[in-house]
Order: structure tokens, then C-alpha cells, then sequence
């Protein structure tokens, strides 16, 4: 097969590839602004670890955002394209969402960073050492934000919502019970 067929082949996966990235660094901003946003509420603190966990994990997918952004200008480096960051940022809106549908978006969020970054890490495996790096990294960060909210979701919420039902006082559930 000549080179032309050769770059064929290769335009199919780039393209692709170029798209988890994306898709990547999109979750990656979202998933930060979820966690901000979760600093600043005030119910955070009735549910133990969500401070701490929101803390460190707004401040890695941050810089999980900047380092994946790195990586598509490299990719993209040559091409006639427009700026990743418009392509990246698109239109998403938090809005003001209870605390228990904040959590739910963000662990669907990470799942699908979850998934991007293992796919991506299957791609750029003897390819691409800093794509491969930078992704096996995050997605390392990514299964562990992924496991701390489903262990609050689980574990915290439907505890707290136990108790309510049995009788007991909690302000945080109040709010869903009603």
C-alpha cells in the first residue's frame, strides 16, 4: 500500500482521536464548573468528603483541562483549524440545580471521561507517549472522582434519605423529601 492509502487509514483514527480529545477537555471544563460550583454551596458540608473531594477535584480537572487543550493544539499543530477553546467550551450552562442532580450530572461526566480516556489510551498505546501519558494520568484522577461520587450518591445520600424516612432530623434531605 502506497503512502497515499497509508495517510487514508490514518486520517480515520486522527479524526477520531481528535474527537475524544475534545470531547475529553469538554467534560474535563464541565466537570470542574460542577465542582466549583459545589464549594461555593452551602449543603455541601451536610455530606461528608463532598468539601474535600470538590476542593481537590475542581483543581485537577482544571489542569486536566489546560494539559488535554496542550495536547489537541499539538495534534492540531499544521492544520487550518479554528481555536480549540471555542471548539472546546460550546454552550453548557450549570444553572442552579439541587445538590442531589448536581452529583448525578457529574457522575455521568466522569463516566464519559472514563470511557474517552481509556479509548484514547488504547489509541495513542507505542503511538503517542505524551497523549498516552497525560490520558492514562487523568483517566487514573477521573476513576477515582467517579468512585468518591458514587460513594456519596450511594452511600451518603441514600443514608441521609434513610434516616429521614425512619424519622430522624436532616435539613440536607428536607429538601428532597418535600
Amino acid at each position: 500500500m502506497g503512502f497515499i492509502g497509508r495517510q487514508q487509514e490514518y486520517d480515520g483514527p486522527s479524526a477520531y482521536l481528535l474527537s475524544l480529545l475534545l470531547a475529553a477537555a469538554r467534560n474535563e471544563l464541565i466537570t470542574s464548573a460542577i465542582y466549583s460550583q459545589l464549594v461555593k454551596s452551602a449543603d455541601i458540608e451536610r455530606i461528608p468528603g463532598l468539601l474535600g473531594l470538590s476542593q481537590m477535584a475542581c483543581s485537577e480537572d482544571r489542569d486536566h483541562y489546560h494539559g488535554i487543550v496542550e495536547c489537541i493544539d499539538r495534534f492540531k499543530a499544521g492544520q487550518d483549524s479554528h481555536s480549540t477553546h471555542a471548539t472546546v467550551l460550546g454552550s453548557w450552562q450549570l444553572g442552579s440545580q439541587k445538590l442531589e442532580n448536581l452529583l448525578r450530572v457529574l457522575r455521568q461526566m466522569e463516566a464519559s471521561s472514563v470511557k474517552a480516556y481509556r479509548e484514547i489510551c488504547q489509541i495513542t498505546l507505542g503511538c503517542d507517549y505524551r497523549i498516552f501519558d497525560l490520558s492514562y494520568r487523568n483517566l487514573n484522577n477521573n476513576m477515582e472522582h467517579q468512585s468518591k461520587v458514587d460513594d456519596i450518591l450511594t452511600k451518603g445520600l441514600l443514608h441521609s434519605l434513610t434516616l429521614a424516612r425512619e424519622g430522624c432530623s436532616n435539613d440536607f434531605v428536607e429538601g428532597y423529601m418535600a
